[in-house]
């Protein structure tokens, strides 16, 4: 989120979420990690119409790369 690139984050989250057979087979994430996964997913949802997303993207400055769906 450093570099504003939603489209890009959105796009690594949506491939960590299809990829169901590599997550059986690693160790399973620090604390760390998945606390900050649970962040960005928490953000990417879905409700009320991506609400925490658009409000995020809302107040950045520009440059800004929003999520194209």
């Amino acid at each position: 989120h450093k570099l504003q690139d939603f489209n890009g984050c959105f796009a690594v989250l949506l491939a960590l979420t299809r990829m169901n057979d590599l997550k059986q087979k690693l160790p399973p994430p620090s604390n760390d990690i998945a606390n900050r996964l649970s962040v960005l997913f928490r953000l990417y949802s879905m409700e009320k119409n991506f609400a925490a997303l658009r409000t995020l993207v809302s107040s950045c400055s520009l440059p800004c790369v929003p999520v194209a769906y």
